[in-house]
């Protein structure tokens, strides 16, 4: 998550570079963004594009999920 976060940004605190269609007004108030990391046993972490901030919550709460691949797992 902290590869893709750019807290320096206005708006989405995210590389537009990477992400040129990431806009917030597409995910509603928050934009709150899904992690596979497991924050303790039942919760996950998300990252949220409005401010950049890292939080957990349960599996069952309703978020977004931006995919996310590395550079160097891509087909060559």
């Amino acid at each position: 998550m902290d590869t893709i976060r750019v807290n320096s940004c206005k708006g989405p605190k995210i590389d537009a570079r990477a992400f040129p269609d990431v806009a917030l007004s597409d995910f509603g108030e928050g934009a709150k963004f899904w992690t596979s990391t497991v924050a303790m046993p039942g919760t996950y972490y998300y990252f949220n594009l409005t401010d950049g901030s890292i939080d957990f919550h349960s599996a069952g709460f309703t978020l977004s999920v931006l995919l996310v691949r590395s550079v160097e797992s891509q087909p060559r």
